[in-house]
């Protein structure tokens, strides 16, 4: 039965039209404060740290995050957007623990810094938004590094989606758009807690309902397991 693309077409149209409305925004890099979690959020390809507004709101309203983000140029590769997410996290002057959200290459950089070297030990977990873990059959249309990094022959990401030991450290929720025809499909790494969220594409799950709560659950339920601890070992009636 031939596969009916108009309405995930449309639905995506929507999402990239929401999109544009943000684009302009947070294009320096910008930090809200919170009581609760630190939470960094990476922007994909051809977007801006903007586009996460309404996850962000949620986050800060939801799970009291501190929120931070910072944007970049098409083109960039996932070895320098490593850097400077390193620098940024080096700023964080907080001992909450910090979440890395990242959509499309931006859940690849995540990664990246998950299993390097210079992973913070107060990195808690990595949620990718559909990240191209497999690639994209429209990398060619990508200028830069950026274009090589996601091309499915990237030996690059071979190595970032391998069960290895330094992949596996660091906990790994990924959240897949059912509908995402800019990705090769089936793009789940060897490792970590696998969601497919269905009737989406690759720009809307950024505004999709079922994705944005799949990351206020995993970002609050690491929260209420810190402060359980925490509860456990207070002292009882004031003493």
């Amino acid at each position: 039965m031939r596969r009916n693309t108009l309405l995930p077409a449309l639905r995506e149209m929507r999402a990239m039209a929401r999109q544009a409305g943000y684009l302009s925004l947070d294009l320096l890099p910008r930090s809200n404060p919170g009581s609760g979690p630190s939470v960094v959020l990476l922007h994909g390809l051809y977007a801006s740290a903007g586009v996460f507004r309404p996850l962000r709101r949620r986050l800060e309203r939801e799970v009291s995050a501190a929120t931070y983000s910072f944007s970049y140029l098409p083109g960039v590769g996932a070895l320098e957007l490593t850097d400077r997410l390193t620098k940024l996290i080096k700023m964080i002057d907080s001992p909450a623990p910090i979440h890395l959200v990242g959509h499309s290459l931006g859940g690849l950089v995540a990664r990246e810094y998950a299993s390097s070297d210079a992973c913070d030990v107060r990195i808690t977990q990595t949620i990718s938004l559909a990240a191209p873990f497999l690639g994209s059959e429209q990398h060619y249309l990508v200028p830069g590094q950026a274009g090589k990094d996601i091309a499915p022959s990237s030996a690059w990401l071979r190595e970032l989606r391998a069960a290895s030991e330094r992949n596996r450290r660091v906990p790994h929720l990924t959240l897949v758009a059912g509908d995402d025809e800019v990705i090769v499909r089936g793009a789940y790494p060897s490792y970590g807690e696998h969601v497919l969220i269905p009737r989406v594409g690759h720009n809307g799950i950024l505004f999709h309902e079922e994705a944005i709560r799949r990351v206020l659950a995993a970002i609050g339920s690491g929260q209420r397991r810190l402060t359980l601890g925490k509860d456990d070992s207070a002292p009882v009636d004031g003493s």
